[in-house]
């Protein structure tokens, strides 16, 4: 389980934040004073690792810190043998 969605409502500053996960919970709050609305989706091989922004009295800016992953590619270790 993990983070899949983050929708907002902004203006100068975050007034709404939703945290949709990966089954189906959602956790929100905030105000309707935002006046464009923003929306994130994680690509499929990312997952969230946390999150960066800047605040002061209120929340200004908000971004999902995020690792990508790739194909492994598995070889086997060569034990080295004893002199």
């Amino acid at each position: 389980m993990g983070i899949e969605r983050i929708e907002a409502k902004t203006g100068t500053r975050v007034d709404r934040l939703t945290l949709s996960s990966s089954d189906g919970q959602s956790l929100g709050g905030g105000g309707d004073r935002g006046n464009r609305t923003l929306l994130w989706e994680r690509a499929a091989n990312e997952v969230v690792l946390g999150f960066s922004g800047r605040a002061g009295s209120e929340l200004d800016a908000l971004q999902a810190v995020v690792a990508a992953f790739g194909p492994l590619k598995w070889e086997p270790v060569l034990e080295a043998e004893d002199p």
